[in-house]
């Protein structure tokens, strides 16, 4: 390796690889430099995973159109690897011509983005415990490596093997992180982090979309959470600096707007990650429906055969009413909103209220209204 300090430089951007986009790119380079190749390539693939979808990063003087073009020439004839050849952990050295079989390892060497057919090849296969295969190659259109090449890569394999299985582990938390992300975007949910100021740490997108959208709850001027009205505003201050300072605090749950719909439930915090610089005291779970309720009532209405008094009652108990707070926000007698419940049990096949919430927030999913970006979102 040319020097320790070079040695050093590959080292962490070897480790710092996963976190990278796309991953290892700056690895790559480092490492052509480090070796004199002409073209450096990193393919990460499991077992069964279509070519096409596998990780490929280049680094070297190919314009992308010729890689582009080899790449499409394999995928067009072979949408699947066969197994992967050669013993795991050894660095391997052939002519990138060889007939597969000839030499080991022969056969992956197509599907390693290398433009066009090289004289000297180095290869280097690195298997993640789950069973992720990563082969690192490095090629040189004239000649052949000098030792030290194969030095480099032989001393890069373990810290390879700890490099691709954290970027297995981040890829993997990242995908299950995605698919709750989704799930509470779809059923309106979101957080806000707040300090005992109330000053705004943190937020995922729904609670962003809230501070930014709702009109209900914004971000003032200092960084801190506020509503529109000075009652709301008040009760909203309260809450959190009660919650920031006493340890036996109980959640405070407060609706922020009936029509459209928005509701929060502040509760202590009693996470801490590490790695932020400061951890939010308390968190504000956010709940809404960007359809107004006259809208959502038709929804229900039509959904379920529902008269319009009905459908009305029906979204006020899936809001947490009872009864007799539903005829009073209805204006209707107690024994009318009693034979309309009846009737709502009826048609929705709901076994009670708990069982009446769960499906109309089934119909508000199914009829999520979307974003631009395909995106459902809070009021």
């Amino acid at each position: 390796m040319a020097g320790t300090e070079s040695g050093e430089d590959l080292t962490l951007s070897l480790l710092d690889g996963p976190l990278e986009s796309p991953p290892w790119q700056s690895f790559l380079a480092q490492l052509r430099e480090a070796t004199g190749a002409d073209h450096a390539t990193l393919l990460v693939r499991s077992r069964g995973l279509p070519l096409g979808e596998a990780l490929r990063v280049y680094s070297g003087a190919a314009d992308d159109e010729a890689v582009q073009q080899n790449l499409d020439q394999y995928e067009a004839s072979l949408g699947f690897f066969g197994e992967f050849e050669g013993p795991e952990g050894t660095v391997q050295e052939f002519a990138s011509g060889a007939s597969p079989g000839s030499d080991p390892g022969s056969g992956i060497l197509p599907h390693l983005r290398m433009p066009h057919p090289m004289e000297g090849v180095r290869v280097v296969r690195i298997t993640e415990p789950s069973g992720v295969n990563a082969w690192l190659c490095l090629a040189l259109e004239k000649g052949s490596f000098e030792r030290e090449a194969g030095e480099i890569l032989e001393r890069l394999v373990p810290l390879m093997r700890g490099a691709l299985r954290l970027y297995v582990r981040l890829e993997r938390e990242k995908f299950v992180s995605e698919i709750a992300d989704d799930a509470m975007r779809s059923l309106h949910f979101g957080w806000i982090g707040l300090d005992a100021e109330g000053r705004i740490i943190d937020c995922d997108f729904s609670g962003n979309s809230v501070l930014m959208r709702s009109k209900v709850v914004y971000r003032d001027v200092r960084g801190r959470i506020t509503a529109r009205t000075r009652q709301l505003a008040a009760e909203l201050d309260a809450a959190i600096r009660k919650l920031a300072t006493d340890p036996d605090a109980r959640p405070v749950a407060l609706v922020m707007s009936r029509d459209p719909w928005l509701d929060m439930l502040l509760v202590r915090s009693t996470k801490r990650n590490p790695a932020a610089a400061q951890a939010p005291l308390v968190i504000a779970y956010v709940h809404g429906d960007s359809w107004a309720s006259t809208d959502r009532c038709e929804q229900l209405a039509s959904l379920f055969d529902l008269s319009n008094s009905e459908s009305r009652l029906a979204l006020a108990l899936s809001r947490g009413r009872t009864l007799a707070e539903a005829a009073v926000e209805l204006s209707l007698s107690i024994q009318t909103v009693r034979s309309y419940s009846k009737n709502i049990y009826a048609k929705t096949g709901a076994k009670g209220q708990a069982d009446l919430v769960r499906i109309v927030m089934r119909s508000v999913l199914a009829f999520a209204p979307q974003t631009g970006d395909g995106q459902s979102r809070l009021a």
